[in-house]
């Protein structure tokens, strides 16, 4: 499935499995691009929300702004069923200007007390804005680096969790100036 203005810029979602993705009913596309996705397949029913956190001409809504929007938004969708919530989310604790609604850590507590984890934090033990491995290597150099991907998934995942790793700066740059986020569940 493609989301975006132009064939250059959106968010795309692929599978390489029967995995079969729907939009969900209450889809609102003013929320760039936060999209809500129902996943089945034979043996799996599940939620995506799928991420990439844009600018927007509201300072208030931009990137992280995106994302909290969309959780607020997508509150019924995500407590419906198991969620993943997985992309760019153009976000790191690091940046929080000030308490509040909209923040980084605003989202991460939100999601917690829906029951969803970062993957990585889980993996790492590492603390929201302390990550040693980078996802985004700005303008592709080495000397730029942020950690703003993530996916959370349900608490109760974690046990399930089979690999996890962060792509390699080598192997993928020539791709992206994001690292991929590569993430293996026991079924």
């Amino acid at each position: 499935m493609w989301f975006g203005e132009r064939l250059a810029k959106g968010i795309g979602i692929l599978s390489y499995t029967d995995l079969c993705f729907s939009l969900y009913e209450d889809y609102d596309s003013t929320i760039k691009y936060c999209v809500p996705l129902q996943v089945t397949e034979t043996s799996i029913t599940m939620n995506l929300l799928a991420v990439w956190a844009m600018n927007h001409e509201d300072p208030k809504l931009s990137y992280i702004g995106q994302v909290s929007q969309a959780i607020t938004r997508y509150s019924k969708f995500i407590a419906k069923q198991e969620t993943v919530i997985v992309g760019d989310f153009n976000s790191n604790k690091q940046w929080d200007r000030k308490p509040g609604v909209g923040n980084h850590s605003w989202v991460v507590a939100t999601l917690a007390q829906q029951g969803l984890v970062s993957v990585y934090h889980q993996w790492s033990g590492e603390a929201q804005g302390g990550e040693s491995v980078k996802t985004l290597y700005m303008y592709r150099r080495q000397e730029k680096v942020y950690h703003i991907d993530y996916c959370f998934v349900p608490q109760t995942w974690v046990k399930r969790l089979q690999s996890f790793s962060v792509g390699s700066y080598e192997q993928w740059i020539r791709w992206s100036d994001h690292m991929p986020l590569l993430v293996e569940f026991a079924m």
